[in-house]
């Protein structure tokens, strides 16, 4: 039976870390793309750039392994979200499945049979409704519950009560043997609203729990814009409620972008002339 839910806004403790943060030494933005999504395999991390350039490094010895163009890689392909799947694509052995949200355009997700060497284009999902769902500028695998998720949001401009509304919505993750998947509302299996100030970026998910972070960077063009704060906003996907909000504000100074989960701590990808990688460590607890 599907289920629907609907929370406007939930009243949540700040969490104010502390400046307990490394930086790894890799650049964010790339050939002059910006920073986007990203994902961790084991020991692999993958940094996506604006058009659809892909960079793995081994997060053990800090090296880049190599770089190329995902097989999506296009123009209207942001690359706003990156995660890995369950199911391994025929013939490669190296990594599960790598979902890209594409965020413009079509608003799809482009699902890749990705290896050290190269990535190539296998599926594509995407949602047709007359809803906002439509128009879903992440989608993110729950590798722990096999589901896959989509955020839209409901509305740029924030309401009377300083939020903007976000709508996520769940969904099975399908099979790697359809090229092309096209979800409608009777396939939701369920829906809920979420609210908060920020602008929303990438996303993770991680043990029942939503992580996006959320932000812009600092500079004279944003200025004091309301939706400009950095934070992590954590979602419980039990409750469908905004469980705890981590304020990374003096943290760090550039966009933040995704994050991914690396031996128990959580690694942020960040933009702008400030972009990079920071293991934020256990600050998300």
């Amino acid at each position: 039976m599907k289920k629907y839910f609907i929370l406007l806004l939930w009243v949540v403790p700040l969490i104010t870390t502390a400046q307990n943060v490394s930086k790894y030494p890799f650049p964010g933005p790339y050939n002059k793309a910006a920073s986007q999504g990203m994902a961790i395999y084991k020991n692999s991390l993958f940094l996506l750039n604006n058009g659809g350039h892909c960079r793995i490094y081994d997060l053990k010895n800090e090296q880049l392994v190599s770089d190329f163009d995902l097989g999506s890689a296009d123009k209207d392909n942001h690359c706003n979200s990156a995660s890995f799947g369950v199911e391994f694509p025929k013939g490669n052995k190296e990594f599960p499945a790598f979902y890209v949200a594409e965020c413009y355009g079509e608003r799809r997700c482009f699902v890749e049979s990705i290896t050290r060497t190269g990535s190539q284009l296998i599926q594509v999902l995407k949602i047709e409704t007359e809803g906002k769902e439509s128009n879903s500028f992440d989608w993110v695998v729950d590798r722990e519950q096999n589901y896959l998720y989509a955020l839209a949001r409901i509305s740029d401009e924030i309401d009377s009560i300083g939020t903007k509304k976000y709508l996520i919505t769940k969904l099975p993750l399908p099979s790697l043997t359809k090229k092309e998947v096209v979800f409608h509302k009777e396939d939701f299996i369920e829906q809920f609203e979420i609210a908060f100030p920020n602008l929303s970026q990438g996303a993770s998910i991680r043990k029942n729990h939503l992580y996006l972070p959320v932000g812009l960077h600092t500079s004279p063009s944003v200025g004091t814009r309301k939706d400009a704060h950095r934070d992590i906003i954590v979602v419980n996907l039990k409750t469908k409620r905004i469980e705890k909000t981590i304020d990374i504000q003096t943290v760090v100074d550039g966009e933040p972008e995704d994050v991914d989960f690396y031996q128990n701590n959580l690694i942020l990808y960040c933009g702008q002339k400030d972009g990079g990688v920071y293991n934020l460590e256990k600050i998300y607890r």
